[in-house]
């Protein structure tokens, strides 16, 4: 159990909304269009889960080789930084989670055909290449970008058309508002994690422009979700605002801790509205 539990740890639990959320609203919009499959339904989410699961394991993993993540890390600890796994454990829970994930996407292509299969390789090689390489996208700041799209259009709307076989934009217009929650959470991150990153050479975005532009990335993408949903609700829209309240107020690394999990939140309970509100 207890190694059971260290591998859980290891997949980032609370950050997995992330690929959660753009599958059951994809879902859900195909469902409101009378078509809706429940094979398509489990193999998508199972699929986005375990590409995120596999990409969180090797951002653990590269990310201490690359020096990124040491001693005086402030957050949540990673295990391969720790010692509490070897090198060899760890790339094989990476290779089990992107065989999990391949094995699930098959169902997908059969159902979708070759342009699913082309997308679920760029995210495989996007995945392992977010902090691995010499051009890591984490490490020259395309993460940012990357999380907005894939976590957001890209995966909302493949969802969609694997359910009903169309491309329909709406869906590519719902998937903005889960992409900008996530780009969020990782903002939070990337706020948390400034000089460790620097002292990396991690440039990410905070790292090149300033913990400001990280405030700002942070309200800008809250801002756009609200907008784009129409407020949300009354209670979510106050709970935007202060979280965009505490971000400003932050003065140390460890104030962002709490962020983090306050805005996947966030994330899981908008998903969680727009469910209810497509079973009207």
């Amino acid at each position: 159990m207890a190694q059971l539990s260290l591998w859980i740890e290891s997949a980032r639990p609370k950050t997995l909304i992330a690929s959660i959320s753009p599958v059951i609203i994809g879902s859900m919009i195909a469902y409101s269009h009378g078509s809706f499959s429940y094979p398509i339904f489990l193999s998508a989410l199972l699929t986005g889960v375990f590409l995120q699961v596999g990409t969180n394991l090797a951002n653990d993993y590269f990310d201490t080789k690359k020096g990124s993540d040491t001693v005086d890390r402030i957050g949540p600890r990673r295990v391969m930084q720790l010692g509490i796994v070897s090198d060899q454990s760890m790339k094989r829970a990476i290779s089990i989670s992107f065989l999990i994930a391949t094995c699930s996407c098959l169902y997908l292509i059969v159902q979708g055909g070759a342009v699913v299969s082309y997308l679920f390789l760029l995210a495989v090689v996007l995945g392992i290449g977010y902090t691995a390489g010499p051009f890591a996208l984490a490490y020259i700041g395309l993460g940012d970008l990357c999380v907005f799209f894939f976590f957001g259009s890209v995966a909302t709307f493949m969802t969609t058309y694997l359910h009903t076989g169309k491309f329909l934009l709406e869906a590519a217009i719902a998937g903005i508002i889960p992409g900008a929650l996530s780009t969020a959470i990782l903002t939070i991150n990337n706020l948390r994690d400034r000089s460790s990153d620097q002292r990396a050479s991690k440039k990410t975005l905070i790292v090149r422009f300033g913990e400001k532009f990280g405030k700002w990335e942070y309200t800008a993408m809250l801002f756009l979700s609200l907008l784009l949903s129409r407020g949300l609700t009354s209670l979510l829209s106050i709970f935007g605002i202060i979280l965009t309240y505490k971000v400003w107020n932050a003065k140390t690394p460890h104030d962002y801790i709490p962020l983090l999990p306050q805005t996947a939140l966030l994330l899981a309970a908008y998903t969680f509205l727009f469910y209810l509100g497509c079973l009207r």
